[in-house]
C-alpha cells in the first residue's frame, strides 16, 4: 500500500485524531510520521508520535525512539505513552529505560510506571 504525507496528516490534524482507523496506514506511514516527528511543531509531533504505537510493526519501536530523543518534552511524553501500547515489551523497555532518566519528572515518571507494569506482568 502506498501512503502518502497527506493521509498521515489528516489522521493527526484532527482534533481528536482516530488513532485505531489511522493504523489501517500500516507501516508504510511510518517514515511520514518520523518527517513529523523531526521537522513539525511540538504539539503535531507529539501526535505523530503517538500515532506510531498505533501501527503494529517492529520500525513502531525504531519510531519511538526517535521521539524519545526529541528536545521537546511533548514528544518525550508521547514517545513513553506511547510505548506503554507495544507488544514487544523487552525493546520497549529500552525505550523506557532511556525516559525513566529524563530531565522532565512526569516523563520519569510514567516510563517508571510503566516499566513497572511491564515487570509485574512478566
Amino acid at each position: 500500500m502506498v501512503v502518502t504525507m497527506e493521509q498521515v496528516k489528516s489522521i493527526i490534524n484532527s482534533t481528536e485524531p482516530n488513532y485505531e482507523e489511522g493504523a489501517r496506514l500500516g507501516p508504510d506511514a511510518l517514515p511520514h510520521i518520523e518527517t513529523i516527528i523531526k521537522t513539525a511543531d511540538p504539539v503535531l509531533a507529539s501526535k505523530a508520535a503517538y500515532f506510531a504505537s498505533f501501527i503494529d510493526d517492529e520500525k513502531s519501536i525504531n519510531t519511538l525512539n526517535l521521539a524519545a530523543q526529541s528536545n521537546d518534552s511533548k514528544v518525550r511524553m508521547a514517545a513513553a505513552v506511547g510505548s506503554g501500547r507495544l507488544k514487544n515489551k523487552e525493546k520497549t523497555k529500552i525505550i523506557l529505560d532511556k525516559l525513566r532518566t529524563d530531565q522532565d519528572i512526569s516523563i520519569r515518571t510514567k516510563a517508571s510506571k510503566y516499566l513497572s507494569d511491564i515487570d509485574s506482568n512478566q
